[in-house]
């Protein structure tokens, strides 16, 4: 099953880079941040599930890749990738990755799981926007 969300969401991933948008992001520019995303949820699954640490609550929590989608913003020389996961009773959980490029790739470094008010705080500022 992981197998067959990764190459999904690459599918998704790749074909939304080929859309045609009004973006200062190009379509490999895309392609390379959708993979990375990709990249870093598998290099972080533990037994095919993505580990949180509750800091409030004190639990660690298990969220399961579930779809990826073409959200996608730009924060100057920074971008913020969203998607989804489901959490142990299967809610969908929306899960944001701050990124930045390094080399020729791009690393999270940055996660923010079913928290998406940062997010919204940084648009109403004006210091983030949609490239999709």
């Amino acid at each position: 099953m992981k197998k067959l969300f990764f190459a999904s969401a690459l599918a998704l991933g790749v074909a939304a880079s080929s859309m045609a948008f009004a973006a200062p992001v190009s379509e490999a520019e895309r392609a390379a941040l959708h993979a990375a995303m990709l990249q870093h949820i598998d290099r972080q699954a533990v037994d095919g599930v993505y580990l949180h640490m509750d800091l409030k609550g004190g639990a660690v929590e298990s969220y399961a890749p579930a779809k990826a989608h073409p959200m996608m913003f730009s924060m100057g020389d920074h971008f913020v990738l969203c998607t989804d996961f489901k959490d142990k009773d299967g809610k969908a959980t929306n899960v944001d990755f701050y990124m930045a490029k390094r080399g020729k790739s791009y690393a999270v470094f940055q996660t923010e799981i079913a928290n998406r008010e940062p997010l919204m705080q940084l648009m109403k500022a004006g210091k983030v926007k949609s490239i999709e």
